[in-house]
């Protein structure tokens, strides 16, 4: 008898103390916040391509300086003198590079291709030389991952990025093979990231969204809306918010209940409307 009124002795003082050492841990929580301000956000996915044109070889082997009348990405007017006495016979982008693959991909066979040829393509040797391209449309061919793509549509336009300049393309087609989905476009703008290579990276801008790009744990689901507190002086709010885009990562909203500057509470578990926070 006297064990057992030991023992519901010793586990009520424990239960004191494990709920003193939560309240003081619930005390001092820190809750980080961040200040917002309208910006704007693109959702993107990443690509790997290559281009796809009419190429006319020149010359296939060593180059003698000297002899080069023009320099590499020129654009030449037909009949132009390149090189000694070789003429450009269409006006078009001038490359001093040859990589074996002149012509071999056109519009008509595109569909052959597979995500490994297009990547043999990122450190495939090259050979000097001279080609021109005819740069009165540019096409090309690149590849993502299918599940990121999901409402393509032929000759609608679609946004490239690449080294941080954005080309506006026409979907010419697509097709899916493996987990990998191919889109062939076309272009008017002249991309000078062709001129070293016919490999080529960036991303496709799938939507652009304007408004307050929060983290993706700082939106919560409270009283059966999805928002986010907002932390005024030593007190939280929660002000439920319309979302415009959200992703694993991050959340955008365009919503007037919330202001430039507020902060807003990054990690808000366990949080209620109005509560105070700082003592």
């Amino acid at each position: 008898m006297v064990k057992k009124q030991f023992l519901i002795k010793y586990i009520s003082i424990i239960s004191i103390i494990i709920a003193i050492v939560l309240c003081v841990i619930v005390l001092n929580t820190e809750y980080k916040t961040i200040k917002i301000q309208k910006e704007w956000y693109e959702d993107k996915s990443y690509f790997e391509g290559i281009y796809i044109m009419n190429e006319v070889v020149l010359k296939n082997g060593e180059l003698n300086n000297k002899g080069l009348k023009i320099q590499n990405g020129d654009v030449v007017k037909k009949d132009k003198v390149l090189y000694e006495n070789i003429k450009s016979p269409i006006q078009g982008r001038v490359f001093l590079y040859i990589d074996g693959a002149e012509n071999k991909y056109s519009l008509n066979n595109i569909k052959n291709i597979t995500k490994e040829d297009i990547l043999a393509f990122k450190d495939s040797k090259k050979n000097e030389g001279i080609k021109v391209v005819d740069n009165t449309m540019w096409y090309m061919c690149i590849v993502a991952n299918k599940d990121e793509l999901k409402t393509l549509k032929k000759n609608r336009e679609i946004l490239l990025e690449v080294n941080g300049n954005q080309y506006s393309c026409t979907i010419k087609d697509f097709f899916i093979k493996n987990e990998n989905i191919f889109i062939v476009l076309s272009t008017k703008f002249d991309l000078v990231e062709f001129n070293l290579q016919r490999y080529f990276d960036g991303y496709i801008i799938k939507s652009r969204y304007y408004g307050y790009i929060l983290p993706r744990d700082s939106v919560i689901e409270y009283n059966g809306e999805k928002g986010v507190f907002v932390k005024k002086g030593d007190y939280v709010y929660f002000k439920p918010i319309k979302i415009s885009h959200m992703d694993y990562k991050i959340c955008v909203t365009d919503d007037s209940t919330l202001k430039d500057n507020d902060e807003i509470i990054i990690n808000p578990k366990n949080l209620k409307d109005r509560q105070r926070i700082e003592r």
